[in-house]
């Protein structure tokens, strides 16, 4: 499966320029198509039901799909390992593969750096999703790909670890604190230097 991910080891400068002027062509082609659209379109050069077809094909070409970003979570989750034993330029190639899977599977035309922009979107939006309340609709549709992300399959193995363990550490630390707070209220001497109260619904005794 990794062959697919096989990376050169001097990748040329020219490679990125070629992959950075790539994308800004597909951009520009984009915008410029639906402003030739809208021009032709008032000039009455075209349709009205023709220009409204020819804009939803070209919206659709700059919107992700569910399957699509199901997909690039998946594709990214399978190559993690791979993704934390590679770094600089070499991180460039890795998203263009994956841009290349993801496309031969979805017929798709993504460039790597799209690919690398959904996904780290997805990871702030699961971030924040951490932080909204569950009865808070604005959100909701983001909500769909919480579970998918829900491991934090992203991070550097190590990182994940030691993450995993800070976490259970304060949890351990929170329950002490707590029992010990329970303790402290559970007993208390009253005013009067002869009562001792119970917390909860216990009746009150005397020393």
């Amino acid at each position: 499966m990794l062959r697919k991910f096989d990376l050169p080891c001097n990748p040329r400068n020219s490679y990125v320029w070629l992959m950075i002027t790539q994308n800004l062509i597909i951009f520009t082609l984009q915008f410029s198509l639906i402003e030739i659209l809208i021009i032709n379109q008032k000039k009455k050069n075209i349709s009205f039901i023709v220009f409204i077809f020819l804009l939803i094909q070209v919206l659709k070409a700059m919107v992700w799909s569910q399957q699509e970003i199901h997909t690039l979570i998946s594709i990214r989750k399978t190559t993690n390992q791979l993704y934390w034993n590679i770094f600089g330029r070499l991180r460039c190639i890795y998203w263009n593969n994956v841009a290349n899977r993801l496309n031969n599977f979805c017929n798709s035309r993504y460039m790597g750096n799209q690919c690398k922009r959904k996904f780290n979107s997805l990871v702030t939006h699961y971030n924040n999703m951490e932080l909204y309340a569950a009865n808070d609709q604005r959100r909701k549709r983001n909500r769909i790909f919480f579970d998918e992300l829900r491991t934090r399959f992203w991070k550097d193995p190590f990182d994940r670890h030691r993450h995993n363990v800070a976490r259970n550490t304060r949890r351990k630390s929170d329950v002490r604190i707590r029992k010990r707070r329970r303790e402290r209220e559970g007993l208390k001497r009253g005013d009067g230097g002869g009562y001792v109260y119970i917390s909860g619904n216990d009746e009150n005794s005397r020393y």
